[in-house]
């Protein structure tokens, strides 16, 4: 109860009459006082632990050379505790804490750190390795391309077919692909194990089982993509006599060809189209385009 409340509820109590009454002014006057100056006391001590809190965010501000991430409640970015590259975003999160972000991390047979964004829940800390929000990068690329990982690592990117074998080879790993419609509906599915084979063998795809809410459009399909070898425009790989990495503007791990096509081209959600060749999982929303895809993996139980 604040001050004025306070005030009022003394200014409605109807006056008593009664011996020793001469007494009763200054014996609310006194309490009311003594209210009001424990009521400034309390507030003096919340701005001063505010304004503490504010110059500890100071202090933490992003310095020069440091290492940054931002806070999404203040804008602000903010210095995050120094760290050693990990094998994946498990490591880094045991190392910084719940704080997502673009992080460095070097898995075993990595020749260098390389720049990942962590994706911090509370299932734990996934790596991810693709991401499809806008258009705004092509994933009509070359093998080379595939191979060594291409975009923007805070926005759309694949995080490169040598990595995704790195990180992969390390212990047994599962997929996550979360997925989301142009009218906010999400659903995701899941594959555990996970992994891929290196490019001496084509980034051989190898999935376990399926579970989640937007179905399996990879394994049980009119084309299993379950044990398939990586393809794209100028190397093909795929099971069809034409080339499904054309038809379906896109590396992937065709087999003639996909019920899932992560990498499709990113037609938007208005755009009067055939949808040929388009971002979408089949299981859970057919040929339309999808808005957002993210694949990301995380160490399995």
């Amino acid at each position: 109860m604040d001050r004025l409340t306070i005030t009022a509820d003394y200014a409605e109590q109807p006056a008593k009459p009664k011996q020793g009454s001469n007494l009763l002014v200054p014996l609310i006057v006194v309490s009311i006082i003594a209210i009001i100056a424990t009521s400034v006391s309390i507030s003096l001590t919340v701005m001063l632990v505010t304004n503490d809190h504010l110059q500890n965010d100071d202090v933490n501000e992003c310095q020069p050379n440091s290492s940054c991430q931002v806070n999404t409640m203040s804008g602000k970015s903010f210095s995050i505790p120094d760290y050693t590259p990990g094998l994946d975003c498990g490591d880094i999160m045991d190392a910084v804490g719940p704080i997502s972000g673009v992080y460095k991390i070097q898995p075993k047979g990595a020749s260098a750190p390389f720049n990942v964004y962590c994706e911090m829940t509370d299932s734990g800390a996934w790596t991810v390795i693709q991401r499809r929000q806008d258009g705004s990068v092509s994933f009509i690329r070359t093998w080379a391309a595939y191979k060594a990982g291409f975009g923007n690592i805070d926005g759309e990117y694949w995080i490169g077919n040598d990595n995704i074998h790195y990180l992969t080879n390390q212990v047994p790993y599962k997929l996550r692909i979360d997925l989301e419609k142009g009218d906010g509906l999400t659903a995701y599915t899941e594959y555990n194990p996970f992994m891929i084979e290196d490019e001496y063998n084509n980034y051989t795809l190898h999935l376990g089982k399926p579970s989640g809410t937007a179905g399996d459009s990879l394994i049980q399909t009119f084309a299993n993509n379950n044990g398939q070898p990586f393809s794209t425009y100028d190397v093909d790989n795929d099971q069809n006599p034409y080339s499904c990495a054309n038809s379906n503007y896109a590396g992937w791990w065709f087999e003639s060809c996909t019920a899932g096509n992560l990498n499709g081209f990113y037609y938007t959600i208005n755009e009067e189209s055939s949808y040929q060749g388009g971002l979408y999982w089949y299981s859970w929303n057919l040929n339309e385009p999808l808005k957002t895809v993210t694949m990301k993996i995380q160490a399995a139980d």
